[in-house]
This record gives structure tokens, C-alpha cells and sequence, in this order.
């Protein structure tokens, strides 16, 4: 007697409810068949579709350092230890020409040795980097000056970056150079974002006079955990319980095709005078001639104020507390 399908299914199913021996057979060829067919190491790392740089575009003038292209990649491998994605931003290291290309190759290996190699190629366009930084940021700062004593936790300045008009979310912007700072946003209109400056530790201009930071701009979409974006072959970053998918910032495509604009920025730190001079040359210990006269040089010292972003003058004088040898010496004041 034959059993169509849906009452063939119902059959097994009956079966391996009541714990069959037949049942039980077939779960365990069924999994011997899963498991022979899923080699140890089957899955090669795979660069994003979204930002693998196949064909990148980018104007002829842009600073040599800049950050050009964020580069992502995942490794769906199970072994352990476990590495399931990786960013990687692209420098551009020399002056690029108009309308040349440049073909090179970019890799990832994950932690089995396994590696994707894919070949990509640069153009150089019109020199339209100034505008295209100008339309990226609206309104930024070339140099900032931070007193030394500003308190940890305040606004330096702010930026105002717009969003890429093909994406429906805020353009989203992080700072890399120094863990002094960080960016902390806000809806400054419905095309733009105010990013401002905030000091997160305290500064000291005898350590450190000038800091240059570089601020990039990327496009992020926020889901809850467990939501499943309609769209696939996008990477996808847990933060704090969110995750992220990134788009391209502000950017004209013909003639420029970057997925991350980026400027930079010098903070000067502003000396105050909260530090003491401190002496240069002032030996320990001094041994006297018994041949001295009143008016002789016995010793000279010499010292210089710690505050050196504006250095006062120094006075020099003679501690006569507790010193009962204070009344043989007299201290030029300046010298």
C-alpha cells in the first residue's frame, strides 16, 4: 500500500515519537550524513559586499594619510578560538594622479590560515577633495585651544557632519589618535548631526603640547538584537546590545565612491601656571677655601620656571629659617 507524502512524513514521524528502532536509524544516518558532508575547515573568511573595494574612486587630491575606505570582513568558521568579523580602515600612502589606476590586491586570513584574496583597483578623479570634505562637514574646527586645567568632561568644541541623502539614517562619527577625547552626538537638523568634543582625561602641556586627532564619518543603521534585516551580505556589529549595519557617508558618486570621509584636527594644550620652577644646576654640596674674602662667588645655581608655554622670570633667595649659616651668604636675586 502506498503513503503520499504528507502521510509518509506523519509515519516517520510516529515512528521516531514511539523511540523505533527504525527510527532511531534513521536520525543516526541522517546525522552521519551531515556531519561527513561539513568539512573541518570549509569556510574561507569572506570580505563584506558592502565594502570589499572592488572599484574605488577617489579625487587626485586627497592628503596623503588619508583614511580612504573601512574595509569588513567575516569568518563563519567554528573552531575555536572564534573570530566572526574584522574592520580594517585603508590609508592612502602616496599622491594619486587624475585619471590613473592603480590595481592591488587585498587579503584576510582568519585563524585557521584560511585567506580571501581580492583584486581591486584605485582611480584617481578630479581633485575634489576640499569640496567634497566642505559638503561632508559643514562646520568645523582647524585648531582648538584647551587650557591644561579644563576639567575632564568638557565640550571643547563641535562639528557639524551631514548625512548621505541616499540613507535614511544620521551620518555617525567616532575620533581615533588619542584616548584624551571622544564625540558625543546630537540632532542638530534633519540633514545634519552636531558632534562635539569632549575631554575624557585630564591634560598636562609639559607632557603633551599638541594633539592631532582624525575624525571619521560613517553611516550606521541601529536594529534591536534578534531583529533580521530584510537585506543580506551586510555585516552586522553588536554594540551594547544593538547592532549596526554601516552605509556610506556623504559622498558624490561620480566622482568619488569613499565609505568614510574623514578631516583632522589639532587640539594645543594652553599652559597655566600651575607648575613650580625647578633648578638646572644647583650642586649638593660645596667645598669652601679658607682663603676667601667677602664679595668672592662661591657657588652659582641656576634654575627655570616649569611652566614652559610662558616661562616667568625667575627670583632667586636664601632659605633663613633654621639656618643659622643664612647671615654668611647673600643671593643675587636675578642671577
Amino acid at each position: 500500500m502506498e503513503v503520499g507524502p504528507m502521510r509518509g512524513l506523519e509515519a516517520w514521524r510516529r515512528r521516531l515519537a514511539w523511540g523505533g528502532r527504525g527510527g532511531s536509524l534513521f536520525v543516526g544516518s541522517l546525522l552521519a550524513i551531515i556531519f561527513l558532508s561539513i568539512p573541518v575547515s570549509a569556510n574561507f573568511p569572506l570580505f563584506d559586499v558592502t565594502a570589499r573595494m572592488r572599484v574605488l574612486l577617489v579625487p587626485s587630491d586627497t592628503a596623503v594619510g588619508t583614511v580612504v575606505y573601512r574595509l569588513r570582513a567575516t569568518d563563519s568558521d567554528f573552531d575555536y578560538p572564534l573570530h566572526f568579523d574584522v574592520n580594517a580602515n585603508v590609508h592612502l600612502r602616496r599622491s594619486l594622479r587624475e585619471g590613473i589606476k592603480y590595481d592591488f590586491r587585498i587579503s584576510v586570513t582568519d585563524t585557521s590560515g584560511d585567506t580571501t584574496v581580492v583584486d581591486c583597483t584605485l582611480r584617481g578623479t578630479t581633485p575634489t577633495a576640499t569640496a567634497a570634505k566642505a559638503a561632508a562637514f559643514p562646520r568645523y574646527p582647524g585648531l582648538v585651544f584647551v587650557p591644561e586645567d579644563k576639567k575632564v568632561g568638557s565640550v571643547l568644541d563641535y562639528i557639524i557632519a551631514r548625512k548621505n541623502p541616499r540613507n535614511a539614517r544620521h551620518v555617525h562619527l567616532e575620533v581615533s589618535g588619542s584616548d584624551h577625547f571622544t564625540i558625543k552626538h546630537s540632532l542638530a537638523s534633519p540633514e545634519t548631526v552636531n558632534a562635539t568634543i569632549i575631554l575624557t582625561q585630564p591634560l598636562d602641556f609639559e607632557e603633551q603640547v599638541v594633539y592631532r586627532i582624525q575624525i571619521l564619518a560613517t553611516c550606521r543603521w541601529k536594529f534591536q538584537r534578534g531583529y533580521e534585516p530584510i537585506s543580506t551580505g551586510i555585516r552586522l556589529e553588536v554594540i551594547q546590545d544593538f547592532l549596526y549595519i554601516f552605509k556610506d557617508p556623504y559622498v558624490d558618486l561620480e566622482t568619488d565612491t569613499r565609505n568614510i570621509a574623514g578631516l583632522q584636527l589639532e587640539i594645543a594644550v594652553v599652559d597655566v601656571q600651575d607648575t613650580p620652577p625647578r633648578f638646572l644646576l644647583a650642586p649638593p654640596s660645596t667645598h669652601l677655601n679658607a682663603s676667601l674674602v667677602p664679595g668672592d662667588v662661591v657657588l652659582r645655581v641656576h634654575a627655570e620656571d616649569g611652566d614652559r608655554g610662558a616661562p616667568r622670570a625667575v627670583r632667586y633667595g636664601l632659605l633663613s629659617r633654621r639656618n643659622p649659616f643664612a647671615p654668611f651668604f647673600r643671593m643675587d636675586e636675578t642671577t
